[in-house]
């Protein structure tokens, strides 16, 4: 029985792709120019347009991390992101305040392979964000740069990293669709 093998088949739907719309661009220039000669590997493309959003996530995945959670109450995971200094904020879900009542460890790592520890400072359940710090990762990490939250508008273009159920490395794109929003759910 063969295993499923995700990268071979997304490279596989990749060139299946590719192929696919190569022949779409023969079939349309050959209806729109029925004198251009397109035997040959002629195949009309266009320049990569700069990705500013792109170009964002590469810098910015890299100060993103996982967080695995050991305590008295179980055991959980999150992620997070360096600010700089040691700091990573993160979710208050994921560092809740009753860690500090509790044995517990708090252990992180950017790249699945190097793993750090860190301390609980704050979490805010208000506003759903944590903090905690690793003194390790200040000179080895670097920071993410934030835009300014007081200069967002809704609408605006966000990325948005995390490694959720322990998948690092992920970023999807949105857009603000709310701003000054809390959460007054105590539970």
């Amino acid at each position: 029985m063969s295993r499923y093998n995700p990268i071979l088949f997304a490279t596989l739907m990749e060139e299946a792709n590719a192929d696919a719309s190569r022949r779409r661009h023969r079939l349309r220039f050959a209806q729109q120019m029925p004198d251009l000669d397109l035997s040959g590997d002629f195949i009309p493309t266009r320049e990569k347009v700069e990705d500013p959003i792109g170009r964002t996530i590469k810098d910015a995945i890299k100060a993103s991390c996982t967080i695995f959670i050991q305590a008295d109450s179980g055991q959980w995971e999150g992620s997070g992101f360096h600010l700089g200094d040691g700091l990573i904020a993160t979710a208050g879900h994921v560092v809740p305040a009753e860690l500090q009542q509790q044995n517990h460890q708090i252990v992180i790592t950017f790249d699945g392979r190097q793993m750090y520890q860190a301390q609980f400072v704050l979490s805010e359940p208000n506003y759903d964000s944590g903090l905690i710090y690793c003194p390790e990762v200040e000179t080895v990490v670097p920071a993410v740069r934030l835009a300014d939250s007081d200069k967002a508008q809704v609408g605006d273009i966000i990325a948005v990293l995390g490694s959720p159920q322990g998948f690092h490395d992920t970023a999807t794109v949105g857009r603000v669709a709310n701003l000054h929003q809390t959460i007054n759910d105590p539970n």
